[in-house]
């Protein structure tokens, strides 16, 4: 469901950008969240194929954290 801004004519279209197959690349990440300006869109569309080469799982702990893989929390 899409909203319109207020103050818009009800008449108006929306502007739609839509990529995907970023492939975990945060540049490409980066340049998406800013096309929405750049573009003067209204509605930012993020497809398929997100993750790089590694799915990294994220799991709560029993202290309600969810750490990084390879890293260590406080206190551990």
């Amino acid at each position: 469901m899409f909203w319109r801004k207020k103050g818009n004519d009800a008449n108006s279209e929306v502007k739609i950008f839509f990529a995907s197959d970023l492939h975990g690349s945060n540049v490409c990440f980066k340049k998406f969240v800013n096309s929405a300006k750049f573009y003067n869109v209204d509605v930012l569309v993020l497809g398929g194929d997100l993750t790089g080469k590694a799915v990294i799982p994220i799991a709560e702990q029993s202290n309600g954290s969810f750490p990084a893989p390879g890293r260590r929390g406080p206190g551990e």
